[in-house]
């Protein structure tokens, strides 16, 4: 049977078979196919949505609803006739959809649901409504059961004072101040999470203030009821230890360092040397001791602080050049002092790697083109752990009509990169003890570009900037020197042409000086449970042209804009861009959405944006289902579009919104589906432009191009080789009225495929 009937197959069984998700059930089996909540005075309760919300989830186990139905409906079908293998695991089609699609009907556990019913009564015992109880029910027809909970809350009870013990001792008086913040407050509902939030509190504070053997079970609370008008006093006590040194404070004394430990055994410690407190040694030279010295945090001295040797764990891996780090700490007690030792144990990583990415694209005008990426680095160049990088990329595009050359596109591009684990500023600068490493770049580059038909543009780029971050979710990223020399070589006739056509295109492909600055700022909330939706952002802005317009303006005599510098036009602009994503993890894959938005403006020395600086939009990681660059600006079309492989439609506004919903398949393999929307718009509404190009608010929005397509994905968890396939939806440059191709879609058409259908082949995730 072809894949073709097996999928007309599997609609008449969601369509036509039973609605029963109990069918086929054996002996006295029951399937759970519902839960309620049902909550009584409900008058006392302060949200009760979110009560009954909250009570709900608290239930096991989850019947299925909705499309779930459907899912157990399917399961029950093709389980009655699939083949399994030896090993009792379903083959063929039938198998594949019972696992990837099918779900096992939910079948009713007695035991699950009385502790279901505990722990929907110790949620409102924990949450101050003390008393209550809770009764079940089920209501048994045909083989399906409705379980139904009935809550009888009591009234709920609320804080009215908070004791924190009163002693001289030097614990005390660090964790108990009234001026720090507390996770309990006078009059807030009781909240049994608040009081374990307490005691982590206590517990992160003393062990941050020197007391390095405090734990959560040296602190306990015990709650008084016997209040009127349903009070609560809590009580907080400290546990005394058998020994007293849990309740001292300790401080630092020396840092051991084993920079070449290996996991096979012991370290012989003569190669050492000694910097203050700090005692590095290493048998094999791995890094200068100083480099050392500086990354980790803390002096002789120093109270312990275990937020400050977390803090110096992650700087160490941070460096980049071990693979392992880890601590041990070595408790001194005397009868006078309580001092510690730390013991780092430092194992190297490979120092040198390679990397490639590869990308593939097509076009429906015979084009097609492949680039590929090498790097090299070496994570510790010159022994302070420097990172030397170097990154050769180069990609080749062919026109396979007759009318055009074998190969027509070259592009070719080398950047050589140093990072330093430090900020070098002319100034002294305060701010190298926080939990990542503050970097330096420095980065020097050359981009060749080669379209045979029309120019040759030759891109020199020097970058000096600084890299920080204060926190796991954000990262600061500041390049104060970006000097970018633009130069165009080779312009043809056929190149002449189009830009009479478009005056624009060719004030964009001028000589041209950049020299500015940009800004990066990055934020996300993800953590290491994958099942955390998560919100990434990164903005930025980019400027060029200021300091050059005011020294040549006050220092150099020029009769006419634009001014120059080195002999060249310097561009003067500013961009301002935005880029903002959102991860919604599923039972089977993920959602992932991106909001993409840009906007640049030329002023003052310059007329337009830097041809490198515009917007461009289409390709395998923006809207999939147009080509490269060849989308917009707004509903403008060049007349070339369909004869030549030149085609460069930029802006100097971009809006850009992707929706994907990731899922497993089976091994390595994962599918994609997808939806794109965006395009590209100028600013200014100039006689050079065209006028359905220029934004404008009361049309942008019938501007939206809108593709959408499937992907196939061969992840490997450190490399995704991706495939996407994608058909627009919506064309923009169509007349107004037309511009929805639903109708037109005809997959059995060859024309209708060769136009329509865009093949994206990538490295990587789009997003």
């Amino acid at each position: 049977m072809s894949f073709l009937k097996y999928v007309i197959f599997l609609v008449a069984v969601l369509s036509f078979s039973s609605c029963s998700v109990s069918k086929h059930l054996k002996g006295d089996a029951r399937v759970h196919t519902k839960t309620n909540i049902e909550i009584k005075r409900s008058d006392i309760i302060q949200n009760i949505k979110k009560t009954e919300s909250q009570s709900l989830a608290l239930t096991q186990p989850k019947p299925a609803t909705g499309i779930g139905k459907w899912q157990t409906n399917l399961y029950n079908n093709l389980t009655r006739k699939v083949k399994k293998d030896s090993t009792g695991k379903e083959v063929g089609i039938r198998g594949w959809f019972i696992r990837k699609i099918g779900i096992a009907p939910v079948l009713f556990d007695p035991r699950r649901i009385n502790t279901s019913r505990l722990r929907i009564a110790k949620h409102f015992n924990d949450n101050g409504y003390f008393g209550t109880v809770v009764k079940v029910d089920t209501v048994l027809k045909n083989k399906e059961v409705t379980v139904n909970f009935t809550v009888y809350p009591k009234r709920q009870y609320f804080v009215r004072n908070i004791f924190y013990p009163k002693d001289s001792t030097e614990l005390v008086q660090k964790l108990f101040n009234p001026n720090l913040k507390s996770h309990l407050t006078a009059g807030m509902p009781y909240d049994q999470r608040a009081l374990d939030n307490e005691r982590g509190r206590l517990t992160e504070l003393a062990n941050n203030s020197g007391f390095l053997n405090v734990n959560k079970d040296h602190f306990y609370f015990f709650v008084d009821t016997a209040l009127r008008s349903h009070k609560v006093d809590i009580h907080f006590k400290l546990r005394q230890p058998d020994d007293e040194s849990v309740f001292k404070p300790f401080r630092l004394d020396q840092n051991i360092v084993y920079a070449s430990y290996s996991l096979s055994g012991d370290q012989d410690d003569k190669d050492s040397t000694v910097l203050d407190n700090y005692r590095i040694i290493q048998q094999k030279k791995i890094v200068r001791p100083k480099v050392l010295a500086n990354i980790i945090l803390g002096e002789k001295g120093d109270l312990y602080s275990k937020k400050q040797q977390n803090n110096t764990l992650t700087r160490l891996l941070d460096l980049g050049i071990y693979k392992f780090v880890n601590l041990k700490i070595d408790q001194i007690v005397t009868d006078s002092s309580y001092i510690f030792n730390r013991n780092f144990y430092l194992t190297p990583g490979l120092m040198q790697d390679f990397t490639a990415e590869f990308e593939a694209i097509s076009r429906s005008t015979s084009y097609f083109g492949i680039a590929s990426t090498v790097t090299y680095s070496h994570k510790n160049i010159f022994k302070g752990a420097e990172r030397l990088g170097i990154s050769l990329s180069g990609g080749i595009g062919t026109q396979t009509n007759k009318t055009q050359k074998l190969i027509n596109t070259l592009d070719a591009a080398l950047e050589v990169s140093l990072t330093f684990p430090r900020l070098i500023t002319p100034f002294k600068f305060r701010g190298n003890k926080g939990i990542y490493v503050p970097k330096t770049r420095i980065s020097l580059g050359n981009d060749y570009q080669r379209r045979v038909e029309y120019y040759t543009v030759n891109s020199f780029i020097l970058k000096y900037g600084y890299d920080w971050a204060r926190t796991k979710r954000s990262q600061h990223q500041l390049f104060p020197v970006n000097i970018n020399l633009f130069i165009v070589q080779d312009i043809t006739e056929a190149m002449r042409d189009l830009f009479l056509e478009n005056p624009r295109l060719e004030k964009s492909f001028r000589d041209v000086f950049i020299l500015g600055l940009f800004y990066n700022y990055t934020f996300t909330t993800q953590t290491p449970n994958p099942a955390t939706p998560y919100f990434y952002m990164r903005t930025g802005f980019e400027t060029a042209g200021n300091i050059a317009n005011l020294f040549v303006s006050n220092f150099v005599q020029q009769q006419t804009r634009p001014y120059q510098i080195f002999g060249a036009p310097f561009s003067q602009y500013v961009r301002i861009d935005a880029d903002l994503r959102y991860y919604w993890p599923q039972k089977k894959g993920v959602i992932a959405a991106r909001f993409i938005s840009g906007l640049g403006f030329p002023y003052i020395n310059s007329e337009v944006l830097p041809y490198i600086k515009q917007y461009f939009i289409g390709g395998p990681s923006s809207i999939r289902a147009f080509q490269f660059r060849a989308l917009g600006p707004g509903s403008f079309i060049p007349p070339d579009l369909d004869d030549s492989n030149f085609i460069e439609q930029t802006g100097d506004m971009r809006l850009e919104a992707n929706l994907e919903y990731r899922f497993p398949l089976f091994s390595y393999f994962k599918g994609a589906l997808f939806v794109d929307a965006g395009n590209i718009w100028l600013m200014n509404d100039t006689e050079d432009n065209a006028p359905e190009a220029v934004f404008k608010f009361d049309r942008f929005y019938k501007e939206i191009a809108v593709g959408a397509g499937l992907g196939l994905r061969f992840d490997l968890n450190f490399m995704v080789i991706r495939l996407d396939t994608a058909i627009p939806l919506r064309k923009p440059y169509l007349e107004d009225g037309s511009r929805w191709v639903f109708s037109e879609i005809d997959f059995t058409n060859t024309s209708w495929r060769q136009n329509n259908i865009q093949w994206n082949f990538a490295i990587g995730y789009p997003f």
